[in-house]
């Protein structure tokens, strides 16, 4: 079924043609490539969706950022990291000498040392002790570990969305949650418009010189836009 343009406000034809490039858009994207507001933007969204131009759908997305023990290993390395580093550049010293130099808080060595020898195979036993004493680095130090390359993510970036990390970093995100303080999982919804086979019809009719006549619409706020709200 055909829409007669005419009939659309100019909120709603803009709305329309920006959608026709791009198909589906979120409300704050479509803010912001079309200079409108939010508030303008959701109640241009609102009057087509009951015209049967759009669809709305609701999606939750996870992002994580760093928290406290995060951030600081992030600058210093993680806990199993410092400790294998220290080991390697003073091999003769024991664990414990090794330990107090690297100033671990008080629930990170033996984290540290698990880590290290059970999960990432990066110390092993010191040859002759039979009583497990003393460790030393494996060849697989050189290794980054999947916590590791997950952290990377983070060097130049505040957040990370779950669907940005590949199986390996999902491994190490996952194991990172289960430490005290090291990352934060954040979920968030969107919003996301998209048109229907009228509303794409609709869009189409709509030219790019209709758009720019569209232009006084960005500090519009008429009567008609205070009416009929419903809460996206």
């Amino acid at each position: 079924m055909a829409y007669k343009i005419t009939a659309l406000h100019p909120i709603e034809k803009r709305i329309l043609y920006l959608l026709g490039k791009d198909d589906s858009l979120t409300i704050e994207v479509l803010s912001q490539k079309s200079d409108l507001s939010i508030d303008q933007v959701r109640r241009g969204v609102e009057r087509l969706k009951f015209k049967k131009l759009v669809l709305i759908t609701l999606d939750s997305i996870i992002f994580f950022e760093l928290d406290e023990r995060g951030k600081s290993a992030l600058l210093k390395g993680l806990p199993e990291r410092r400790l294998v580093s220290a080991i390697q550049l003073e091999p003769a010293k024991g664990i414990a000498s090794v330990a107090k130099s690297q100033a671990f808080e008080k629930d990170e060595l033996g984290a540290a040392i698990r880590i290290a020898r059970d999960q990432n195979h990066w110390l092993i036993q010191a040859s002759g002790d039979s009583k497990r004493a003393n460790l030393r680095t494996s060849h697989s130090i050189s290794e980054l570990s999947a916590e590791e390359q997950v952290m990377e993510r983070f060097r130049n970036v505040k957040r990370v969305s779950e669907t940005e990390l590949n199986d390996l970093e999902k491994k190490g995100m996952d194991l990172l949650l289960r430490r005290p303080n090291y990352v934060k999982r954040i979920q968030e919804q969107t919003v996301t418009i998209t048109l229907t086979t009228t509303g794409r019809s609709a869009a189409a009719e709509i030219d790019v010189l209709e758009y720019h006549r569209g232009e006084f619409i960005k500090s519009e706020d008429s009567a008609e836009d205070r009416t009929g709200t419903i809460a996206i």
